[in-house]
């Protein structure tokens, strides 16, 4: 049956055997990326390594570093130290109202540890590095 196939498609001409190689092909392509690319969605979703959400479990605490101060209720910059390595740049303010009260200044390059998230602002307070358990 194959063989009747072959020898039936060397019969054409030329111009209509390519034109049915490219039609095989394209419908090769098509069939491929219908079946796999729902695949490698769900692939990257599941594998993925960027920020999803800042509610994490809560023995796991959020670090960030300043990069513009952050002074008393105004809003400065904190950039996330995020696993793999990214930097995400976010705006941020002072979490405690006494700090914020009391004009609390956070200098470039400060640690904090990032509490909440309101409005696409993060909520940070200082890092105490000292009593977090290894």
């Amino acid at each position: 049956m194959i063989n009747n196939l072959i020898a039936m498609f060397l019969t054409w001409p030329w111009w209509a055997q390519v034109l049915a190689i490219l039609a095989v092909l394209f419908v090769l392509i098509v069939l491929i990326n219908v079946l796999l690319i729902p695949f490698g969605i769900i692939v990257n979703r599941l594998t993925s390594n960027r920020e999803k959400s800042l509610a994490t479990h809560p023995d796991d605490d959020l670090i960030g570093r300043v990069t513009v101060p952050i002074e008393g209720d105004q809003k400065g910059q904190v950039s996330l130290l995020i696993p793999g390595g990214t930097v995400n740049l976010r705006s941020a303010k002072l979490y405690r109202e006494e700090e914020r009260a009391a004009n609390l200044r956070l200098e470039k390059g400060t640690l904090v540890v990032i509490v909440e998230e309101k409005d696409g602002v993060l909520y940070v307070i200082k890092a105490d590095l000292q009593n977090k358990e290894a």
